[in-house]
């Protein structure tokens, strides 16, 4: 029986420290996790900035221009590559001469109509002369065909052809690109699109470019979409506003086009709001102590939002309101020394 006895004491004594030192690490917990609350319950003062919202898309930098030219633009129908003026990497002029096939057919059929026009202008009716004139016009134009020269001003890229080579009418002789200016041709979802417009600034950076952003601006939103395995999007073309010599065509480049801006406006994190009862609201401090406050919000840029209502410049707000009002609810419910954990306690038998 006094064994009995002696076991049952044991056992409530070895029971009774247990429950001393688990309340008294749920205690510390608490207290832990208070002050922890304490420092994640982060204030900031409600001022006014700007906002940007962006969408993005990445390409390829391309010339304003480029063009690859035949004798066919010039009406010729090919010949043997007389005279070559230009190589790779030349800057070259409006009008200037670039290449020129073998001319002596076309050479004497000018001379031909030529002598013919002016004889008929002497006796020669009024519908003769005309005719007459007509011939030599297409002569003359032929007698050009055989001479390339450059659409715009530009660089030459590539060479295709060497002297003497024999072409057709088709076939491309030289390569020219206008690098005056470079645009970017991006592909933009097709959920974002309808917050495309002309005239929309964009930023650009590229890896050739470490550390630099160019200005762009939305010069063209293709009017049909296009769909690659299943995702549709929208070609959009940005031209580089910025001039600078090093830029090359093909350069990868990563653009951001600026669909909608905010200036002065009440702004605060996203984190700072939450929702209760289908209503948005802030965790504003007045007096110490938080007290939720209705607010209505506007444009977001996933990080910061646009507040229309409900704060005014110099209000202090939790910067974390959803988490604080969460970790709140729950030491609410927690006191010191807390339940029991489950089972309970053990008892001797009697």
């Amino acid at each position: 029986m006094k064994r009995s006895i002696s076991i049952i004491l044991i056992v409530i004594l070895i029971g009774g420290i247990g429950l001393f030192f688990w309340q008294k690490n749920s205690a510390d917990k608490a207290v832990t996790s208070t002050q922890g609350s304490r420092r994640r319950n982060m204030t900031i003062t409600v001022n006014k900035s700007s906002l940007e919202e962006t969408i993005s898309g990445s390409g390829y930098v391309k010339p304003i221009e480029e063009n690859s030219l035949s004798f066919a633009s010039r009406g010729a129908t090919g010949g043997e590559i007389e005279v070559i003026k230009v190589q790779e990497g030349d800057r070259v002029e409006k009008g200037q001469l670039l290449a020129e096939i073998d001319s002596d057919d076309e050479r004497l059929d000018y001379l031909s109509a030529k002598n013919n026009y002016e004889q008929t202008l002497i006796s020669g009716s009024k519908t003769e002369i005309e005719e007459a004139k007509l011939k030599l016009e297409i002569a003359k134009k032929s007698l050009a065909g055989t001479k390339l020269k450059a659409p715009f001003t530009g660089i030459i890229t590539e060479v295709a052809v060497e002297e003497g080579d024999y072409v057709e009418s088709n076939d491309t002789v030289v390569q020219v690109i206008d690098n005056s200016a470079y645009e970017v041709e991006i592909d933009i979802d097709e959920s974002e699109s309808r917050q495309l417009k002309l005239g929309q600034k964009a930023r650009i950076t590229m890896e050739a470019l470490p550390g630099e952003e160019l200005r762009g601006e939305v010069v063209d939103i293709s009017a049909i979409a296009e769909e690659d395995s299943g995702v549709v999007t929208v070609p959009v073309t940005i031209l580089i506003k910025d001039e600078i010599e090093f830029i090359k065509s093909n350069f990868s480049a990563e653009v951001e086009i600026i669909v909608s801006e905010v200036n002065n406006k009440l702004m605060i994190p996203l984190t700072a709001i939450f929702n209760e009862k289908g209503q948005t609201k802030a965790m504003k401090i007045v007096d110490g102590k938080e007290v939720p406050v209705n607010i209505k919000t506007g444009v977001s840029s996933g990080v910061y939002v646009v507040v229309l209502d409900g704060l005014v410049e110099g209000d202090e707000i939790l910067i974390n309101a959803h988490n604080a009002g969460t970790t709140n609810a729950q030491n609410s419910k927690q006191g010191f020394g807390g339940p029991f954990p489950p089972g309970g306690m053990g008892r001797g038998r009697k």
